[in-house]
């Protein structure tokens, strides 16, 4: 087993030439781990602040060893506290942590489920212990060659390990700030929309962290915890799960401002293996929950993991606030956009209540058409402000009105704030023909959103049936005849065939139009 040859800097030699530039952290120590010759060699680094070795990484080369060989026996009673769920991390052969006392100073024998391990401590330049190595399994004895071998060793792992983890703590300070910078730039670009918000944090912590599965759970103060986004869960989680806040699967210590896994039994019948979360927290009331999980993969999650949620945890949080803000600025916005159009109908007797009129019956053909809620909202917003691009038409120096762009400068009022733009795409469209011969774009049959081409409809309907200066209005069997004569050239011929089923049923009531 013996490998020096050139006196005692080859252990050092044969340390460092394991390490290379941007290799995994995994694969270095394994690496450096492998040169103790043993099946089963485990490095624990000093935390001094807790007063215990923790396990800093594990080879296992042994044969036929059965699970529970392999098996700590760390399992913790639950609850457990999430951000280090020791009852759902990695199977080991070795202890997790190991106390710390003036006896790991010096190489000892140490009794575990794996066998009998040798245990010899490994010190820094000035001879403070910094970790253990412990390999095995043996027989209770080593030879001298074997035990040489092992302390010619110690010293150079030593200083490779505090160099690897130091390596990895810039390389995860660089990968945080980065995730950073890459959440920044994402929130620029991002429509603030808060459900794509929560669903790109989610996809971000994932991939920063190397997790397998993931989801974000929200509420309010008056609607409890609920999914708003999933990634990798397994089958059947989401209908299981209960979040129920101190009855199901977490819950929350205020003392510490903290979550446990509070039904350990049932997440580990789900296939999880390892959990780490966070909790969205305004005062003392839990909001959210920010949680990362290992289904297949036994890797336990690290205080790096957590620094990342926490982070992610801290954006929803102030998206959250952010939103409400914006909900509220958004709602005083279209009012008032709102408001700007009733102005704009108030110039002429005959355009008096034109936008209200307008937008009633476009939401009579859209109920018709069975639009979804979502659809009928933003047609209805967009109707009730559809021609608010008119307060940036003027007059044209050769005496005619340039309202050629209203509705694309009317989109563009709407556009002003993030709202849907399905709203803004139902306000440009509202002048363009099915047959591609409107304005301003040429669009022609699908091309037109669908509550545009309603739209459309809906303001000829409006301004045929009113009385103006220069004619009186149509009656119903007229305005049926205009109609039909421009299915399929002004208007989509679903469209038009909706309307013409409201008028057949308003007259059968003996009911007058808008």
């Amino acid at each position: 087993m013996s490998f020096w040859k050139h006196g005692n800097e080859e252990p050092w030699s044969a340390v460092f030439s394991r390490l290379a530039p941007g290799q995994p952290y995994a694969e270095s120590a394994d690496r450096l781990l492998a040169l103790s010759g043993w099946p089963l060699t485990g490095l624990y680094w000093l935390d001094r602040e807790r007063g215990h070795f923790v396990l800093e990484t594990l080879r296992d080369r042994r044969t036929g060893a059965s699970s529970a060989e392999r098996s700590s026996g760390e399992m913790a009673a639950a609850p457990l506290p999430i951000a280090t769920a020791s009852s759902l991390e990695e199977e080991s052969a070795l202890p997790l942590i190991i106390p710390f006392d003036e006896g790991w100073a010096e190489a000892r024998w140490v009794s575990t489920t794996a066998g009998s391990l040798f245990s010899l401590p490994l010190r820094d330049r000035v001879g403070e212990v910094v970790g253990l190595l412990q390999v095995g399994p043996t027989e209770g004895s080593l030879s001298r060659a074997q035990q040489r071998r092992l302390e010619a060793l110690a010293l150079p792992l030593a200083h490779a390990f505090a160099l690897l983890r130091a390596w990895n703590a810039l390389a995860e300070e660089l990968g945080e700030l980065q995730t950073r910078m890459e959440i920044s730039q994402q929130m620029l670009r991002s429509t603030l929309d808060l459900e794509d918000f929560i669903a790109l944090l989610l996809d971000l912590a994932i991939k920063a962290t190397r997790s397998e599965a993931g989801f974000v759970a929200i509420g309010t103060h008056e609607e409890s915890l609920t999914v708003r986004a999933a990634q990798g869960l397994p089958e059947g989680f989401l209908e299981e799960v209960d979040l129920t806040p101190d009855e199901g699967l977490f819950a929350w210590l205020p003392e510490t401002r903290s979550l446990v896994v509070h039904d350990v039994v049932s997440i580990q019948a789900m296939g999880v293996r390892a959990i780490v979360a966070v909790p969205l927290v305004e005062g003392e009331r839990v909001l959210g929950v920010f949680a990362l999980l290992n289904l297949q993969r036994p890797a336990r999650f690290d205080a790096h993991t957590l620094r990342f949620l926490e982070i992610f945890a801290d954006q929803i949080r102030l998206m959250l606030a952010n939103s409400t803000l914006l909900e509220d600025l958004k709602k005083r916005y279209i009012a008032t956009l709102h408001a700007l159009a009733q102005a704009l109908d108030a110039r002429y007797p005959y355009t008096e209540h034109h936008h209200r009129r307008v937008a009633q019956v476009a939401m009579a053909v859209a109920r018709e058409l069975d639009l979804d809620p979502e659809q009928q909202e933003h047609l209805r917003i967009a109707a009730l402000g559809h021609d608010v691009g008119m307060c940036g038409i003027v007059e044209a120096e050769r005496g005619f009105r340039a309202d050629f762009h209203h509705p694309t400068i009317g989109a563009q009022i709407f556009d002003a704030l993030p709202l849907d733009p399905a709203i803004g795409a139902t306000i440009a469209s509202h002048h363009e023909w099915y047959d591609g011969w409107g304005f301003p774009q040429g669009l022609k049959g699908e091309e037109i959103p669908l509550t545009g081409r309603i739209l459309a409809l809906a303001e000829f309907v409006v301004e045929t049936i009113t009385d103006d200066p220069v004619r009186p209005g149509l009656s119903s069997d007229r305005l049926a005849n205009a109609l039909r004569q421009r299915r399929g050239t002004q208007f989509d011929p679903q469209v038009v065939d909706a309307y013409l089923r409201i008028i057949g049923a308003m007259e059968e009531k003996g009911t007058v139009g808008p």
